[in-house]
Formats: C-alpha cells, sequence, structure tokens
C-alpha cells in the first residue's frame, strides 16, 4: 500500500473465524499489533468450512449446503 488511492477489503461478517481480526475504527483501517497479516483462521472454522470435509463436522455435509452442491431444481 502506497497510502494513496488504495482500496482496502473488509469483511466484518467474517471477524469470528480469524485468530486476530482486522479492525476499522473511525473510518480508518487499525494495524493489528499481533505478527503476520492478520489472515489466521480458527481451526474450528477451518474445520467447518473445509471443502469436502468430514460427515458430522462440516458445513459441507449439512441441509444448508444441499442447495450448492446439487443446485436449484425448478
Amino acid at each position: 500500500m502506497s497510502g494513496t488511492r488504495s482500496l482496502l477489503e473488509y469483511v466484518d461478517h467474517l471477524h469470528e473465524h480469524f485468530l486476530h481480526p482486522s479492525a476499522i475504527r473511525a473510518g480508518y483501517y487499525v494495524t493489528p499489533t499481533e505478527p503476520g497479516y492478520s489472515v489466521e483462521m480458527k481451526a474450528a472454522s477451518m474445520d467447518m468450512y473445509t471443502f469436502p470435509g468430514e460427515p458430522g463436522v462440516s458445513w459441507w455435509h449439512s441441509d444448508a449446503a444441499r442447495t450448492i452442491l446439487e443446485g436449484e431444481r425448478f
């Protein structure tokens, strides 16, 4: 980032899946104080959403995922 005309994507609805989520305060991105790029995900989230995942653990084996996997039927 140069600080001029830079763009960052901030996805607040995913913060619960990260060990050190980023933050926005007063309209500015706040750099995390933990080492790294703030992209390390929690093990439970990785287990839940890794495809294809394990039956009984992964979201991909749920009824909610069925429409994505099988497609909508008209």
